[in-house]
């Protein structure tokens, strides 16, 4: 392997996909966290609702 190819590899290995795992990994993470907090949500305002309906 000529060394461009090698700087290329080892850049890619080295630099490129750890942060795209990570950045996968803190997306998930994130989505998990909004999707619940959007849960908290509808049930707070679906009680808060049903009292002033009653």
């Amino acid at each position: 392997m000529k060394i461009r190819k090698k700087l290329a590899v080892t850049f890619i290995s080295v630099a490129v996909l750890p942060l795209l795992l990570c950045g996968l990994f803190l997306t998930g993470k994130l989505r998990e966290i909004v999707i619940e907090n959007a849960f908290v949500q509808v049930s707070t305002n679906v009680e808060r609702v049903s009292e002033e309906t009653k």
